[in-house]
């Protein structure tokens, strides 16, 4: 049977730019490559087409007017993803401008947000999954939503910021996490809401570059793998990434019983999409 996800959240545009080894300046030049690229929910769709090109995908966001139509659609044809979206007047579409150093897999990022943290959630449909992406970031999203999410699909949701008032960690503990059947998460933003044990339903996973720890509700289950970091790995989009592959694998596999496969997989599709 077909699998059918949907994406709620935030649809970046990314300038981009690579260097090609160390941070060579020749004078003012830089030395490397500039591009523009879709990001946020982009990342995610573009993950889960790689893994199972079958997988009928769903996105709700809300964009700028400045935004190519025509480059929208093919995007969306391209990872067979059926992409709603409201055009704002009022807001650009969110923005990312990114340095990214693929010799030692790190990049560094200033981000400027725009319409889509006002996404309204008046249309959930019916899907074996639900993920809300940068769920910290998305001003309306509530708890009746995902219980709402829940009578038709599991529902995972992951992070963006790292640093958090008393009243949006409150909120988050109180009214999301605890809905939420999987959450993801780095680990500096485990850290920023001191995260060390399991806040959602089935398990919360938190992904570092070295590492991948899964907390579930049962701490004697709880995983920790460790591992190499790789060179030369465009690390773009890793975190939604990261979320499509444990997404896909949990469907396919009906749980979450190889890390070790997830890391592998992810390695894996990092490589192919960059």
């Amino acid at each position: 049977m077909q699998n059918n996800i949907t994406v709620y959240g935030n649809f970046f545009l990314d300038e981009i730019y690579c260097l090609d080894s160390e941070l060579n300046v020749d004078g003012n030049n830089f030395c490397g490559s500039y591009n523009i690229s879709y990001g946020g929910i982009a990342n995610f769709i573009r993950g889960i087409h790689y893994f199972d090109p079958h997988c009928g995908i769903s996105a709700f966001t809300q964009i700028g007017s400045e935004i190519n139509k025509y480059d929208l659609e093919k995007f969306a044809q391209e990872n067979r993803a059926n992409l709603y979206y409201n055009i704002s007047e009022d807001y650009k579409t969110s923005r990312s401008v990114i340095l990214l150093d693929k010799k030692s897999s790190r990049r560094t990022s200033v981000t400027s947000w725009g319409a889509c943290v006002n996404l309204n959630f008046n249309n959930i449909q019916a899907s074996n999954w639900h993920h809300i992406a940068y769920l910290d970031k998305l001003y309306f999203l509530r708890g009746e939503h995902i219980d709402e999410m829940c009578k038709s699909g599991q529902v995972s949701g992951d992070l963006c910021l790292q640093q958090y008032t008393g009243q949006q960690k409150s909120f988050l503990f109180k009214e999301i996490f605890p809905r939420l059947q999987y959450l993801f998460l780095s680990h500096k933003e485990a850290a920023a809401l001191n995260i060390t044990s399991n806040v959602a339903r089935t398990a919360t996973i938190i992904h570092a570059p070295h590492s991948i720890e899964v907390l579930t509700p049962n701490a004697i289950n709880n995983i920790n793998l460790m591992f190499d970091s790789i060179e030369n790995l465009n690390v773009l989009g890793a975190g939604d990434l990261f979320a499509a592959c444990c997404v896909n694998y949990i469907l396919t596999h009906k749980k979450l019983n190889s890390v070790l496969e997830i890391q592998k997989s992810m390695s894996t599709c990092l490589k192919s999409i960059s």
